[in-house]
């Protein structure tokens, strides 16, 4: 008798109708009546729409050319590419698609799946692969792997060139492909498999690096791909004469429009020396980072409040080293001030201390050198006075604040109290953020997160048991309120800075015509904050160093070509921003020379 299939409703369809004109198969006399039509479900109904609106235009062949091209499921694998076959589907004459299995082809019995063409649904298929799969493990006697194994091919070359890719992007060592739990693997999946050994993989990476760098210095004139290992100290001349090597390997050396490095002196004098070494454009086309003039500002803005060590502990202390030695206590104290309260997770090797991840200390330096520059500068120009009483609040604010996170961080035990308190004050249990110097901003998310916590917090510290200790409890590092008033006012300015970096850190975004217009909002807004004499002395006095930082830097965009250049170019600010900002008319005349030049 003619097999039959399921259909999506679960009935028998006989293959009479499948096959469409096969008469061998019929019986005589007329063919069967169709079975009465029935109505579609409603969710039927919705796919017959969807079908006759995307493909209701074509012909059977290329609604069905169209349908496989949208079929990702690796179910479809299993198959062959299906048949048009008529049938009746619900008492109605139907387009439907035929699936026959690879697996059965060669049997003396056909299996097929039809369904029909406004159907996308893939159950049924995985349904039969399922049984396949059983029915072949039952006579092999091993699972079944037809999925993997319709779509796979072994070819010793590809699989020498992917175990190589695999060891050089993943950091693996070479003689990995020794492991003779990874050997298993691979045979299970391909029994002559033949895998290189160490020495062959070695020697292949290097061959295919090879080979890609001289194929990608060809297409990617524009990149500068060379890792190069620095083996003296790093000058600016030095680095200068590394780059220029490796622009001049890849002949790209006059083809180089702007460097963008970070505001590093090295950097300065790299800029230079390249172009004596026949390199890249000089500074006016140098690009400074962004993100770390950001950074920059943020640290002279947090200068109010953080302490100075004492240089020389043997002079007279003023009343200012004087808070600035209590600062220094409050910081020295470590967690083994807190035993009893950091116990609980002193083995957890998840609980690396961020703060000692290791920063560049050349670039340190010149941070620091910066920021004492302009906290002069802005001393010797500022005729308003802070008092005592001022400063210390303004100092011991984010003191405190730094402290306590961290030894909540750190503490299980702190951190479950101090969920319980956030439930008593109907807040939201959360972390407390700790202050990292090598995570830009971090201060920013802080204080924020701090003054969410602010009630919790404050109950959290009243508690008796971190009362115990005295000047070494807890409860030392519980900030006052006029504290959390410098907080709270502090708060708004650097939620600004935290923006600008996450704005200009999106990747695959050109986002060079966005600085000076960022700064633009970061002047304004830290003018108002200087203007607002409602505002503590501190943040006001924070806002002054800020942008004297802020100007410095606006300044030295004037040096380089390309942040007008960029401007120009971007249909949203054309030579129409600067009109807005009322630019000099020979200014903007002198960015459009400059356009027009490069």
């Amino acid at each position: 008798s003619a097999a039959s299939a399921s259909s999506p409703d679960g009935s028998i369809v006989p293959s009479a109708h499948q096959s469409g004109n096969d008469s061998s198969d019929l019986s005589d006399g007329p063919p069967p009546a169709p079975p009465p039509a029935s109505q579609p479900t409603k969710e039927e109904a919705i796919h017959i729409q969807r079908f006759r609106k995307w493909y209701g235009a074509m012909t059977e062949e290329q609604a069905l050319d169209a349908q496989m091209k949208k079929w990702t499921s690796a179910a479809y694998k299993h198959f062959h590419e299906p048949e048009i076959v008529h049938t009746f589907h619900k008492g109605e004459e139907v387009v439907q698609y035929k699936f026959m299995c690879k697996v059965d082809d060669s049997s003396s019995t056909i299996q097929s799946v039809m369904r029909v063409c406004w159907d996308d649904s893939t159950s049924n298929l995985r349904r039969h692969i399922r049984i396949c799969d059983e029915k072949c493990g039952a006579k092999t006697g091993q699972s079944n792997i037809t999925d993997f194994a319709q779509g796979s091919t072994y070819s010793k070359a590809e699989f020498r060139f992917v175990i190589s890719l695999w060891i050089a992007r993943r950091h693996r060592p070479h003689v990995i492909v020794q492991d003779p739990e990874l050997l298993h693997l691979f045979r299970m999946l391909y029994a002559k498999v033949e895998v290189p050994s160490p020495s062959t993989v070695s020697r292949d990476v290097r061959e295919i690096f090879a080979i890609s760098r001289i194929h990608i210095a060809t297409l990617l004139k524009s990149y500068i791909l060379d890792f190069v290992k620095l083996t003296s100290s790093h000058t600016g001349s030095y680095l200068a004469k590394r780059l220029a090597e490796c622009l001049r390997e890849y002949g790209i050396e006059k083809k180089i429009l702007g460097i963008t490095a970070d505001n590093a002196s090295n950097n300065d004098t790299l800029i230079s020396e390249l172009e004596s070494l026949g390199g890249a454009n000089s500074s006016h086309t140098r690009v400074r980072c962004f993100a770390h003039i950001i950074n920059l500002v943020v640290k002279a803005l947090l200068t109010p409040f953080t302490s100075k060590r004492r240089t020389d502990p043997t002079s007279f202390m003023t009343d200012s080293e004087a808070i600035d030695a209590e600062l220094a206590e409050l910081e020295d104290e470590d967690a083994a001030a807190d035993q009893d309260l950091l116990a609980a997770d002193q083995d957890d090797p998840n609980n690396e201390d961020e703060d000692e991840f290791e920063t560049e200390e050349g670039r340190e330096e010149d941070d620091t050198r910066i920021v004492n520059q302009v906290v002069a500068a802005v001393a010797a120009e500022d005729v308003e006075d802070i008092d005592l009483d001022a400063s210390r609040v303004a100092r011991f604010a984010i003191t405190k604040l730094s402290q306590l996170a961290k030894r909540v961080f750190h503490s299980p035990a702190i951190c479950a109290d101090l969920k319980i308190q956030c439930e008593s004050c109907k807040i939201q249990p959360k972390q407390m953020i700790r202050s990292v110097a090598t995570r830009w901003n971090s201060t920013s998310e802080s204080i924020t997160r701090a003054l969410e916590l602010q009630l919790a917090l404050n109950k959290l510290l009243s508690l008796s048991k971190y009362e115990r200790g005295g000047n070494k409890s807890l409860k030392r590092f519980k900030n006052t309120d006029a504290e959390w008033t410098v907080l709270e006012e502090l708060k708004p300015l650097l939620k600004y800075f935290l923006l600008a970096t996450k704005r200009i850190s999106e990747s695959d975004t050109p986002l060079l015509h966005n600085v000076i217009p960022i700064i633009d909002v970061l002047t304004e807004r830290l003018q108002a904050t200087i203007n607002n004499i409602t505002l503590t002395p501190s943040v006001r006095l924070a806002a002054k160093r800020g942008l004297k930082v802020l100007n410095k830097y606006y300044s030295v965009t004037d040096e380089s070509v390309m942040y007008r250049i960029a401007m120009l170019l971007h249909p949203c600010y054309k030579t129409e921003y600067f009109k807005r900002q009322l630019w000099e008319t020979a200014w903007i005349d002198t960015a459009l020379d400059i356009l027009r030049e490069q």
